[in-house]
């Protein structure tokens, strides 16, 4: 099985030959084994090769701490509806410049 995930705005990785833009993860379940393959995808579409095993067992422990790291960051709610974009892209700020925002725009913030 893979799944493909687009990501919200351009991002980077590191592999063998250099730093790459990355525009979205594969992910791909092992058939020879329980893990999961995490590969970025590059700015062509194409599986970069870089990839990193994650055993089944610590896909939960993985979640956590990823729920972990966007508990700290917030978007910004606007009066009309919808959220405070830049250049087409809802904006996620720390809990301080969100609620500088949200004054700014008079929106309210909400976590992730």
């Amino acid at each position: 099985m893979i799944l493909k995930l687009t990501l919200s705005r351009t991002t980077y990785f590191i592999g063998r030959n250099g730093h790459g833009k990355c525009t979205g993860v594969e992910l791909m379940k092992l058939t020879t084994g329980p893990s999961v393959i995490i590969s970025p995808i590059t700015s062509r579409g194409e599986t970069a090769n870089c990839e990193i095993a994650v055993p089944v067992e610590d896909i939960p422990a993985l979640i956590h701490h990823l729920q972990d790291i966007i508990a700290d960051y917030y978007i910004v709610s606007l009066p009309g509806g919808g959220y405070l974009q830049e250049a087409g892209q809802v904006q996620t700020y720390r809990r301080g410049e969100a609620i500088k925002k949200a004054r700014r725009f008079g929106g309210k913030i909400k976590k992730l």
